[in-house]
């Protein structure tokens, strides 16, 4: 499946595949997590979700995307495909055409279907209090870095 509705749908899925585990002990955010997530990185393991970080309310799920099995999980398939389909797309819209539209209908229906979507009221709306970046259960990754570190938050976005 693609297109998944959430992450936790997402994580859900990795776990039924054994392709993420719980770590349930606590851990802390600064060089540990870092390390056992290295470790399990260079041993092609699993995505984690570290359910317990010292400091922070909230859980951290790292290496989701992995392996290339996981990143094709994510994707529905697998990414060169898409890439294929994209690169095929380019050369029957040249020169654009009503004939070449229609033979690209699926592509381009797709292609719509990604796009982001504004609602006016979401679930993530529903806490107000004042924001604490502190909260947060970001790493400090190496030793002498200059502090905690929010990595790769586009991957999601």
């Amino acid at each position: 499946m693609a297109g998944w509705p959430d992450l936790q749908a997402f994580l859900g899925h990795l776990e039924s595949q054994e392709e993420l585990r719980r770590v349930r002990v606590e851990v802390d955010h600064a060089l540990e997590i870092t390390e056992i997530a290295t470790r399990v990185v260079r041993e092609e393991g699993p995505a984690l979700v570290f359910e317990r970080v010292r400091g922070s309310p909230y859980p951290l799920a790292i290496n989701i995307f992995g392996s290339r099995r996981r990143i094709e999980m994510a994707l529905g398939r697998e990414p060169g495909a898409i890439g294929e389909e994209l690169a095929g797309l380019v050369e029957r819209l040249n020169p654009p055409s009503l004939r070449a539209l229609w033979s690209a209908k699926g592509t381009l229906r797709r292609m719509l279907l990604m796009r982001t979507v504004g609602v006016r009221k979401a679930s993530c709306q529903e806490v107000e209090e004042a924001p604490d970046l502190d909260r947060l259960p970001a790493l400090t990754c190496w030793p002498g870095d200059g502090g905690r570190f929010v990595t790769f938050p586009l991957v999601l976005t």
